[in-house]
């Protein structure tokens, strides 16, 4: 990625990204057409694509490759102007110029790791803190069929982005009736 941000010159190598990466997995899930309607908008992390989607859908969030546990992630914002802010953990920190928010972005995230960003998905809640879902499947050994095995919530605690970090984990259903969601929102589980 090559790009000019308040005439300096930015440029980031290309890099391998493996299986079980993020992008890699993006990928392949993107071209599974059932699939590919339902994923955010996606890409790799560079000042360009950021400001590219930040323009576009005003919270991104920022994702390592190669993180597990919610470790890494941050939501931005654009707020107004040139207002922007960024929340990791409990933690939100402002910045007032498009300067400010890619030396601070460079130096604490696209620096570090392969970083993806990503249109921020509107969650649920439960009693104000943000859930999402979780099934998981299972099978005896590779000749059966996959079953489903659990659906659970996991309600994040309160004032965090991720639900990684998680105050709860209730059974999908008992979730549902506790959350946010209207109930003809509902699809039969």
């Amino acid at each position: 990625d090559i790009g000019l941000l308040d005439e300096l010159l930015w440029l980031r190598d290309i890099e391998l990204h493996f299986t079980k990466s993020k992008w890699s997995q993006y990928q392949i899930l993107s071209s599974i057409g059932k699939l590919s309607v339902h994923l955010p908008k996606t890409q790799l992390a560079t000042s360009n694509t950021f400001f590219d989607f930040i323009h576009k859908f005003k919270q991104v969030m920022l994702k390592p490759c190669l993180g597990q546990h919610g470790i890494g992630i941050a939501q931005v914002s654009w707020k107004k102007g040139d207002i922007f802010e960024v929340h990791n953990e409990r933690e939100i920190l402002s910045f007032s110029s498009r300067r400010e928010i890619i030396d601070y972005l460079q130096f604490q995230y696209f620096l570090r790791t392969s970083y993806l960003v990503q249109q921020r998905v509107s969650l649920p809640t439960i009693d104000d803190c943000l859930f999402d879902t979780r099934v998981m499947v299972q099978r005896e050994d590779n000749n059966e069929e996959w079953e489903i095995t659990a659906k659970v919530a996991k309600v994040a605690a309160q004032n965090y982005i991720v639900s990684n970090v998680a105050k709860s984990i209730l059974p999908l259903e008992e979730a549902l009736k506790k959350s946010s969601i209207r109930k003809e929102e509902l699809l039969p589980l």
